[in-house]
C-alpha cells in the first residue's frame, strides 16, 4: 500500500479544491469590483460636465463610485463602514437607474438611430 491509497485521500482532496476554488473566486471578484469601481467614476467625470439630465447621472456614478470602494474595504479588509451603505444605497440605486433610463430615453427621442 503507498501513501495515495488510503481512504482519506479524496475527502482531502475535495477540500483542497473547494479552498482553491474560494480563493480564486475571491481574486476574480476583487478584479471585477475595482473594474467596475473605475468604470464608474470614469463615466461620472465624463458625463458631470454635460447638460442637467446628463450632469444629474454622472454626479450620481460619482457618489456610487465611494459606496462601492466602501463595499471593497468592508468586504476585503473588514473595515465595517457598511453602515454608511446601508441606509445610502436603497436611495441611491433606484434613483441612478431611473436617472439613467430618462436620459438614455431623452436621448433616443432626440437622436433616433439612422434607417
Amino acid at each position: 500500500m503507498n501513501a495515495n491509497d488510503y481512504p482519506g485521500r479524496g475527502t482531502l482532496l475535495l477540500r483542497a479544491s473547494l479552498h482553491t476554488a474560494a480563493g480564486i473566486w475571491d481574486g476574480v471578484f476583487f478584479v471585477v469590483l475595482t473594474a467596475f469601481l473605475i468604470g464608474t467614476v470614469s463615466y461620472g467625470i465624463a458625463l458631470a460636465s454635460g447638460a442637467a439630465l446628463q450632469r444629474l447621472v454622472g454626479v450620481l456614478f460619482l457618489l456610487a463610485g465611494p459606496l462601492t470602494l466602501i463595499i471593497m474595504l468592508d468586504g476585503y479588509f473588514g473595515a465595517s463602514l457598511s453602515r454608511w451603505v446601508s441606509w445610502s444605497y436603497p436611495i441611491l440605486q433606484p434613483v441612478s437607474r431611473a436617472s439613467m433610463g430618462i436620459w438614455l430615453l431623452v436621448l433616443a427621442i432626440r437622436q433616433p438611430l439612422p434607417r
